[in-house]
């Protein structure tokens, strides 16, 4: 048995795989909201609402570094995928060598 576990590599695949398809619902949602944020800055602007339009220019700002931070957690867990898996292979190839050696 490893330092991380038996199983280490197939629950890490599966935790990232569900944090994957949560972060794709929360995107769509974060979209959504920017959308409506930049729409509503473009007629409080035409409307002469100065001071509302500011607030919503913040609000969109805010939605625009969720998603960025959305796509970081992204290429983290697609990174941690594709280690998991070489870590994996190695360890299987550390094991055909040893029964080698054997």
């Amino acid at each position: 048995m490893g330092l991380l576990g038996k199983r280490f590599t197939y629950k890490l695949k599966k935790i990232t795989r569900v944090a994957l398809s949560r972060i794709a619902i929360l995107k769509k949602q974060h979209k959504a909201r920017c959308s409506y944020a930049k729409s509503d800055v473009v007629q409080f602007l035409n409307l002469g609402h100065h001071h509302h339009a500011l607030l919503r220019v913040e609000q969109w700002i805010e939605e625009q570094n969720m998603l960025n931070i959305f796509v970081m957690i992204e290429n983290c867990c697609n990174f941690l995928t594709e280690r998991a898996e070489a870590v994996e292979n190695n360890k299987l190839v550390y094991l055909s060598n040893l029964t080698r050696v054997s």
